[in-house]
């Protein structure tokens, strides 16, 4: 465990085309992994898999960003019979990130409502949702009252958050 944790710390320091070189090679050894081909475009990274492009933030590095994490996050935020998207329903998905599950409810829902705040994610989210007709993305924070609230940004894009977190960078969004 603790060698996986050094060689992720590792990777991190690495530039960002150093890692897209490794992951391209890591998909051709590995007879099993689905092939994608990724290119760095400052600020983000765009990757080619199955014919469509996905946008995202090169500092989430995590192994979900390059797989299909779009099928697991509707599992996670969805339960059988209790939470279901339903034919033709409305979807709101706040805080949005990316838009991973937003495209994924954007096959059944009638219509999706994808809230994001933070300027980069929003971008990847308008990108990655945009072949859908019936995903409308919003640039906003969903908070209690309509006052100005700061957003806390991590550097990596997940750990953006309201709460007033040590070493976040503040910036006031409406």
């Amino acid at each position: 465990m603790r060698n996986i944790r050094k060689l992720k710390n590792w990777i991190k320091k690495l530039p960002p085309l150093a890692i897209s070189i490794m992951a391209v090679i890591y998909w051709v050894i590995h007879p099993s992994k689905k092939k994608a081909v990724i290119l760095p475009r400052s600020p983000f990274w765009v990757i080619y898999s199955d014919g469509k492009k996905k946008w995202f933030i090169p500092e989430f590095t995590g192994g979900e960003v390059f797989g299909s994490i779009e099928h697991r996050l509707l599992k996670k935020y969805t339960l059988e019979g209790f939470i279901e998207i339903e034919e033709g329903g409305v979807v709101f998905d706040i805080g949005a990130f990316i838009g991973g599950f937003s495209s994924n409810a954007a096959e059944k829902a009638g219509k999706v409502v994808s809230i994001e705040p933070d300027p980069f994610n929003y971008f990847c989210l308008k990108k990655n949702t945009g072949e859908y007709e019936n995903v409308n993305p919003v640039r906003k924070l969903v908070w209690k009252s309509n006052n100005e609230i700061t957003l806390n940004l991590g550097t990596d894009p997940t750990d953006h958050s309201t709460l007033n977190v040590d070493g976040l960078k503040q910036y006031s969004r409406r």
